[in-house]
């Protein structure tokens, strides 16, 4: 028994421990009083209604021990071995690391390899600003620094970095535990820039060499038979026969709506792959996705990517199969010649479905039918058939922020509009009616 887990010990240190499917934070600490101190932190991040995965991590067996007892639902792993510090965050999927008062704790390989991968650093306290070790250097400093303070303990503290949160009885109120993970979330939601990340260097060299061909008229004339930019919106009108009727599909229960069988459409558009191994309306014309694991999955429909950002990532995980295997014909939401109106995104980063809902409102079609944008408000859960992922948007993104940027996208359509699903459909209902009042 002892050899066994000393190999899986090893393993979770290689970071070939079980592949995680959600986003993480990753808490990195010395000792169980450090993390006690920022209990009611991590028990508000585990909770069950979360798309986020959190990771405790401890040199000491004793203290991971003891923090498995105390966070049952929290993953616990040893700090990772040098080498394998970049598949570690990979693996486990880690969007945002967080020190437990001692920046220092991380090792040389897990700084440059979280600094290769553009992941953020943050350091928490609840014992006070006097056991804070920022660690300072150019690879080791927190971007944010979250600091409890007792009354009993308290002291000033003239360092513009930290946020201070003064509580009494060494415990956080409910107001400051919120408003630290509200600090801590975008964090874990930030979108990692193309030029920020510095791992797969040879996979984004690809991308970056292929992105600068398609730049330039020559090569895009010349790769058209194999990678197809499509940079404006009559084109791709043109290439879905222009379209007088496009249904809209998110990945939501309402997406599997048996009255969709009913309804006739010229266009069928879809956001990333989950539904392709559902057996129900697996033809789309185009899906649009921002996930790795969607571009390379889906074939023979056109693709939509939000960004250069994404299209880059696109071009790295596709470019070189289009040249040999399967062409590739997709176009990018925000650069795309012919909208009618330019789009407000409100600091706001939209999920697959809402970029799928503007380009079909650019299209100008005369009917939109839209399904499946449930919003993870359906009774039946995130996605039909699955009833094991929370019922919550992922921390990159929020309800009210999505909702906001769909109603904006529809209030610029001009045609008709079919909303199967109770929860966007009263969403609009709503919004037309306080429009008819104002």
């Amino acid at each position: 028994m002892e050899i066994r887990g000393s190999v899986k010990e090893t393993l979770k240190r290689c970071g070939l421990g079980p592949r995680e499917r959600e986003p993480s934070i990753l808490f990195l600490g010395k000792s169980l009083a450090a993390f006690m101190a920022i209990a009611p932190i991590i028990e508000q991040l585990l909770q069950r209604d979360q798309r986020l995965s959190v990771y405790l991590c401890a040199s000491d067996a004793a203290v991971r021990r003891d923090l498995a007892a105390r966070f049952p639902r929290a993953c616990l792993v040893p700090f990772p071995f040098g080498v394998t510090a970049t598949l570690f965050l990979s693996r486990y999927k880690v969007r945002a690391l967080v020190a437990v008062e001692n920046a220092a704790l991380l090792s040389p390989a897990l700084m440059k390899a979280r600094t290769r991968r553009a992941t953020p650093l943050a350091l928490i306290s609840g014992r006070g600003a006097a056991r804070v070790n920022m660690a300072e250097g150019s690879l080791q400093e927190p971007e944010i620094a979250l600091v409890g303070e007792a009354f009993s303990q308290s002291k000033a503290c003239t360092d513009e970095r930290f946020h201070m949160f003064f509580f009494a009885q060494n415990e956080f109120s409910e107001e400051q535990r919120d408003e630290v993970v509200a600090l801590l979330k975008p964090l874990i939601g930030r979108d990692r820039k193309w030029s920020e990340r510095r791992d797969q260097k040879l996979g984004r060299w690809i991308g970056q060499k292929f992105f600068l061909l398609l730049e330039t008229e020559i090569w895009a004339q010349r790769l058209k038979g194999r990678i197809e930019r499509i940079n404006d919106l009559d084109a791709l009108s043109k290439k879905l026969s222009h379209p007088a009727t496009i249904l809209c599909l998110g990945n939501g229960p309402s997406s599997e709506d048996p009255r969709l069988t009913r309804l006739s459409y010229d266009a069928l558009f879809r956001a990333n792959h989950a539904w392709a191994a559902r057996g129900f309306l697996t033809q789309p014309d185009v899906v649009f996705t921002g996930v790795k694991a969607s571009m390379r999955k889906i074939k023979g429909a056109i693709l939509g990517v939000l960004d250069t950002n994404t299209e880059k990532v696109l071009l790295m995980t596709r470019g070189l199969n289009a040249l040999f295997g399967d062409k590739l014909s997709y176009f990018v939401i925000d650069k795309i010649k012919g909208s009618t109106h330019e789009m407000d995104w409100r600091g706001h980063r939209p999920t697959s479905g809402a970029i799928m809902l503007k380009a079909a409102v650019q299209l100008k079609p005369e009917r939109l039918i839209i399904a499946g944008i449930d919003m993870f408000q359906h009774p039946s859960g995130s996605y039909p058939g699955d009833n094991t992922t929370a019922n919550a948007y992922a921390p990159a993104h929020t309800y009210d922020k999505e909702l906001g940027f769909i109603l904006h996208c529809l209030e610029k359509f001009d045609g008709e509009i079919i909303i199967i699903g109770d929860v966007l459909s009263q969403e609009w209902e709503r919004f037309l009616l306080n429009k008819a009042e104002a």
